[in-house]
């Protein structure tokens, strides 16, 4: 019995020294519920994936315990040609919303100063006039944006001013805006001259 117990141990371990070789020899990694996808440049006639999309995602805020949907308000509309991605389990509980927005990034293809959309908005117009608050409302509860690029998070760099190195803090979240008190003082993250985001730059590194 002694040694029909000792030849099985040693079969069992020869299997688990092969089967941890295996797992040695692989190479690569991939995330969970994350499938890959090939991007190429404009052109080539192989490769169908050349655009990256932006996905636009719920606002949210440290100092309120409700979540917002993206089109709630009158920011650029979403891409209505475009179906939304389906949201993992994980990404229903905390609350994700993703809707594919109409910037319009390519890859490899550096752009500058595209006009997505305009708003314009009157005094006299009591329509406007909500809109117009509701964003003021949001800005000043500190509310941010979650957006998405080829799924992984957009982040928003910042300088450090505490810090004598200068080196960035990074943040998978960014402002809406900055909000400005009468006496002038304002967020210290808040370093954008306008009090509403209009303008956004993508850096997108390879």
């Amino acid at each position: 019995i002694s040694l029909l117990y000792t030849i099985k141990f040693e079969v069992m371990l020869k299997n688990i020294v092969v089967v941890a070789l295996a797992i040695n020899l692989c190479v690569g990694f991939y995330l969970p519920a994350i499938a890959p996808v090939n991007y190429c440049s404009e052109g080539i006639s192989t490769c169908k994936n050349s655009a990256l999309p932006v996905l636009v995602n719920r606002l949210d805020s440290t100092e309120s315990a409700i979540p917002y949907d993206y089109t709630k308000f009158d920011f650029c509309d979403i891409d209505p040609s475009k179906s939304p991605p389906s949201e993992n389990l994980g990404q229903v509980l905390f609350g994700d919303r993703y809707h594919v927005s109409q910037y319009q990034l390519s890859w490899k293809k550096n752009e500058q100063c595209k006009k997505l959309c305009t708003r314009k908005y009157s005094k006299g117009n009591t329509d406007d006039v909500n809109k117009v608050q509701a964003l003021k409302k949001i800005i000043a509860l500190n509310y941010v944006h979650h957006w998405v690029v080829d799924n992984m998070p957009v982040a928003w760099c910042i300088k450090n001013r505490m810090d004598p190195s200068g080196k960035d803090i990074c943040t998978t979240s960014f402002p809406l805006g900055c909000y400005f008190e009468k006496n002038g003082k304002t967020d210290s993250n808040c370093v954008n001259a306008d009090k509403v985001g209009a303008r956004f730059w993508f850096c997108i590194m390879y």
